[in-house]
C-alpha cells in the first residue's frame, strides 16, 4: 500500500516492533514511494540486514527528505551497512537528515554526503544550478526531479532560465557609510 500511496507525507512508526524483516518491507515500499517525506522508526528493532534494505530503497527513493533511526534495540550496524548508505547516496540526492547513533569513521562520509544533498535543496529552492554537484549516476537520469512538485527541474534536459538579477543597490556617499562595531576574534568564529 505504501508504494503507490500519494498522500501519506510522514510515517511515523515509532516502537512498532519493526526488524530486519520489517525493514525489507519498507525498503521496497519506499523504493517506489514518491510522496513520504519524513519516516521516523525511532525505537524499533532494525539490525544491519534491515538498515541495509532500507538503504537499498532508499537509494531509489526521490522524495524521502528525513529518516530517524535512534534508539534500535540492540542494533549492530557493521560497515557493511554503512556501506550500503555510503552507496545509496551516489544514487540518491533528496535524503537530508538521517537521526541515528554511529560509532563508525564512516560517519563522516555518510555526513560529507548529507552536506551535498543539503547544499543541493538550497540551491534548487533558490533556482540555482546545481549540476556540478551531481554524482555520475544521477547526472542526465529522471531522478534529477524537483521533487518538491514531482517534474523535472530542468524541462527538456535545458537549464531553467534564470530570474533576473534584482537592482543593484546605490552606494550612499562615503561620508554616510557608517563602520561596524568590531568584535574581538574567537578562531574565526563570532
Amino acid at each position: 500500500a505504501l508504494k503507490k500511496n500519494t498522500y501519506v507525507r510522514e510515517l511515523n512508526l515509532t516502537n512498532c516492533g519493526i526488524g530486519d524483516k520489517g525493514g525489507e518491507h519498507l525498503g521496497e515500499a519506499l523504493a517506489e514511494n514518491r510522496s513520504i517525506v519524513t519516516l521516523i522508526l525511532e525505537k524499533n528493532r532494525l539490525n544491519q540486514h534491515g538498515a541495509s534494505a532500507l538503504a537499498k530503497g532508499l537509494a531509489r527513493n526521490k522524495k524521502l527528505e528525513s529518516i530517524n533511526l535512534m534508539n534500535q534495540t540492540n542494533a549492530r550496524w557493521g560497515d557493511s551497512c554503512l556501506d550500503d548508505f555510503i552507496e545509496m547516496f551516489y544514487q540518491n540526492i533528496t535524503l537530508l537528515k538521517i537521526f541515528w547513533r554511529l560509532e563508525s569513521r564512516k560517519s563522516f562520509a555518510i555526513n560529507k554526503f548529507l552536506t551535498r544533498n543539503n547544499e543541493i535543496d538550497r540551491r534548487r529552492k533558490n533556482g540555482m544550478s546545481y549540476d556540478d554537484l551531481l554524482p555520475e549516476a544521477v547526472r542526465g537520469s529522471d531522478q534529477v526531479s524537483d521533487s518538491k512538485q514531482g517534474r523535472p527541474a530542468f524541462p527538456n534536459g535545458h537549464e531553467a532560465e534564470q530570474p533576473p538579477a534584482p537592482p543593484r543597490a546605490v552606494r550612499p556617499p562615503s561620508s554616510e557609510i557608517v563602520k561596524s562595531q568590531q568584535y574581538p576574534s574567537h578562531g574565526g568564529r563570532r
